[in-house]
């Protein structure tokens, strides 16, 4: 009886048909009457209140604002020793901690983009971990099979996904990087 998506942007869109060619026309009527009879909402696609580093239980030490760079810097060092990357404090690591599923998600873009990234951001030793399931892993994981083979080993991790993993990336991560093939991010 009711609809939700991840934000009103992307609700209305849908409401007003902007949404990729192939799109079911059918849905998006659908969508449409359900919005005008007020059973259609968007929510905020956010980690819950569990996720904040002050409280969360599965980070390696809580940290607040006020020690926020030093609560960073701990959990960095050992998000990357659990992970097998170089323990390095001043490597910039970027998390992806998405489904691996390259119609919606877009992780055929950081597939795409891995070679470049890691050659262009070799100092300071740029790092990406990735905590992810999904129908792309198999790919993905023969890309960076061949960066660590031409000299980028320890600088690109990736794991099965978990609640839990992905909560220690979030607390050690210098950015997030969260692609989408067609949703407003």
């Amino acid at each position: 009886d009711y609809i939700n998506t991840p934000s009103q942007g992307w609700l209305l869109d849908i409401v007003n048909n902007r949404v990729p060619s192939d799109t079911n026309p059918r849905f998006v009527e659908q969508v449409r009457k359900k919005f005008e009879n007020l059973h259609a909402f968007s929510v905020i696609n956010a980690p819950d209140s569990s996720y904040a580093p002050e409280i969360d239980p599965s980070i390696y030490d809580n940290f607040s604002l006020e020690d926020i760079f030093e609560g960073k810097s701990k959990n960095k060092r050992k998000f990357q020793k659990d992970m097998w990357l170089k323990q390095d404090k001043n490597a910039p690591l970027i998390v992806w901690t998405n489904r691996a599923d390259p119609h919606q998600k877009g992780i055929q873009f950081l597939d795409k983009l891995l070679p470049g990234l890691m050659q262009d951001y070799q100092n300071p030793g740029l790092q990406i971990a990735i905590i992810a399931n999904g129908i792309y892993i198999p790919i993905i994981k023969k890309t960076i099979h061949e960066l660590e083979d031409n000299g980028f080993r320890g600088r690109i991790a990736i794991r099965a996904f978990s609640d839990e993993l992905e909560r220690k990336a979030y607390a050690a991560g210098d950015a997030l990087l969260n692609c989408s093939s067609y949703a407003p991010c």
